[in-house]
């Protein structure tokens, strides 16, 4: 499916994540879930939807209790980091093309584009309550593989999350920053 444009993107990747997030409520159970994910690449080239279970969180936290907002907010680290998958071939198909097409401001412009619209998906989903109903401990996140830009994360969390998520997710960005600080020297 080739894309008409920015807004056509938009609507079909409203729809494939309205269409994934029922597939984990019925995979999982909506109040078993402790988060949900549309995740990017830093070339904005692939989409994908990461689940977690508030099962698969506990037992991370058991067996690593010093690393719990870790688990909580890595994407990374959760139950499916692929899941239905081909749900978003046609969206990556479209992705990927356009990535060959582009280089230098431009590619950084349609790469900005690309994950805000991502952001507003989640943000407008979440206005229409498809999210309601989950554990009180649910996490929404937009995240980008292999990136820290905590300006970014702060408020893109702060969009989509409220309340003692905010004051947590914080803390696990107070704690990453050291991590990546550490990698730089």
């Amino acid at each position: 499916m080739e894309f008409k444009n920015y807004e056509s993107f938009k609507r079909a990747l409203k729809q494939t994540t309205k269409e994934t997030f029922a597939l984990a409520c019925e995979a999982f159970g909506k109040e078993g879930l402790s988060g949900f994910a549309l995740f990017s690449d830093e070339s904005a080239m692939t989409m994908s939807v990461i689940v977690n279970t508030v099962e698969y969180l506990e037992e991370a936290v058991r067996e690593y209790p010093e690393e719990a907002l870790y688990y909580k907010f890595t994407p990374d680290e959760w139950k499916d980091d692929a899941f239905a998958s081909e749900y978003l071939d046609t969206l990556n198909d479209w992705l990927v093309e356009k990535h060959e097409e582009l280089v230098g401001h431009a590619f950084v412009e349609h790469r900005d584009i690309i994950f805000r619209i991502a952001v507003e998906v989640l943000e407008e989903l979440k206005e229409e309550n498809l999210f309601a109903g989950t554990n009180s401990t649910f996490v929404l996140l937009f995240a980008v593989s292999d990136s820290f830009d905590e300006e970014f994360m702060l408020n893109n969390f702060k969009r989509l999350n409220s309340g003692d998520l905010l004051v947590e997710y914080e803390e696990y960005i107070d704690a990453q920053e050291i991590y990546f600080d550490d990698e730089e020297d």
